[in-house]
């Protein structure tokens, strides 16, 4: 690995499908720092609505086109379906890439890698272990880092667009003015009550 090239770190980021909350906003902010985030989902839950839910949260703290995308467990799918693995595993690398692009609103559908983590010599682990173990290229980086930064700051615009902020300032801006005319009101009404009461001279 040259100099000038960053050198690889895997971070190993907490279970968003869990009970705990924080979860995702953990793995969010985790991903504002890593290039090309690995998203391992299983066969089991590929197609469930919060899996996808939760892809598009965390989704705003790098640029989708950055995911590296693995199907797990795809053993279990052959095993039930009784089908030959070519096909079986196509089928299901296809869905999965159908519901990425329409989840993540990509030009086209991501590459699907079908693994079996129990078989680390079969299926595309082993394929996919050696694209993991290879450098990239300066130019591979330098795009990925300026659409990550690119998804990023749209998330910032986007989360102050939803903040109404003008709005806000405006609702601000009455309620300082209804506070200024209650208080006038106030002391011209006691100021009033004091004449009213003070003996004539």
């Amino acid at each position: 690995m040259s100099r000038t090239s960053p050198a690889m770190v895997l971070l190993d980021l907490p279970d968003i499908d869990s009970h705990w909350g924080d979860h995702v906003a953990v793995t969010r902010k985790m991903l504002r720092h890593m290039l090309f985030p690995v998203w391992v989902q299983s066969v089991e839950k590929y197609a469930d609505r919060q899996p996808q839910d939760l892809l598009l949260r965390v989704a705003a703290g790098n640029a989708p086109e950055n995911f590296v995308f693995c199907l797990n467990k795809v053993d279990q799918v052959i095993a039930s379906r009784q089908a030959p693995m070519p096909n079986a595993v196509k089928d299901l690398q296809d869905d999965y890439a159908a519901r990425l692009q329409r989840v993540l609103q990509l030009a086209s559908p991501p590459r699907v890698w079908a693994i079996a983590a129990v078989y680390p010599d079969q299926f595309e682990l082993p394929i996919f272990r050696g694209l993991l173990a290879q450098q990239k290229s300066e130019d591979v980086v330098r795009t990925s880092r300026a659409s990550a930064a690119a998804t990023q700051k749209a998330s910032v615009i986007a989360w102050l667009d939803q903040q109404d902020l003008p709005a806000r300032a405006a609702r601000l801006q009455r309620l300082e003015d209804e506070i200024d005319d209650a208080i006038n009101e106030r002391l011209a009404t006691t100021a009033a009550r004091r004449a009213s009461t003070e003996p004539a001279r």
